[in-house]
C-alpha cells in the first residue's frame, strides 16, 4: 500500500512539473503566397524571432527548393554547399517539428522557365 502511494505521489509531482514547463503559443497564423523568380534565390519570407510555428506547401506543378537558413540557393541540386529541402510539384510539403521551428529567413528556388506564386506559407507566431 505505501509503494502504490509513494507511486501516485511521484507521478503527480511529475505531472505538476511537466504541466509547469509546458509553453502554450497562441495567435492568428498569417498566410502568403510571394512570387519566386525563375533560376533565381528569392527571400520568401523574412527572419522572424517570434517564429513558433511554421508550414510551407508547393502548389505548382515544379519542385521547389527552400533554404530553412535565408542561404543563396544555386540549383535543385542538395550539396555541401547548397543545403535545401526539395519540395516535390503539387504536393510537397514542410513543417517544422513542434520542438523547434527556424526564425532564420526562408529562401526558394525553382527552374520552371517563369515566375510562380503557387507556394504557400503558413506562419505562427507568438503574441
Amino acid at each position: 500500500m505505501n509503494k502504490l502511494i509513494a507511486f501516485f505521489l511521484i507521478l503527480l509531482v511529475g505531472s505538476t512539473a511537466l504541466a509547469q514547463n509546458a509553453t502554450t503559443f497562441r495567435g492568428v497564423p498569417t498566410h502568403t503566397n510571394p512570387t519566386i523568380a525563375t533560376s533565381a534565390s528569392t527571400t520568401c519570407l523574412a527572419a522572424n524571432s517570434s517564429r513558433r510555428m511554421l508550414t510551407i506547401q508547393n502548389n505548382s506543378a515544379s519542385v521547389i527548393a527552400i533554404s530553412l537558413t535565408g542561404a543563396t540557393i544555386t540549383s535543385l541540386t542538395p550539396s555541401a554547399t547548397n543545403k535545401i529541402i526539395l519540395l516535390a510539384a503539387t504536393t510537397g510539403t514542410y513543417s517544422c517539428p513542434s520542438s523547434y521551428c527556424t526564425i532564420a529567413a526562408i529562401t526558394c528556388y525553382q527552374t520552371s522557365g517563369g515566375n510562380l506564386d503557387t507556394i504557400s506559407f503558413v506562419e505562427g507566431l507568438v503574441e
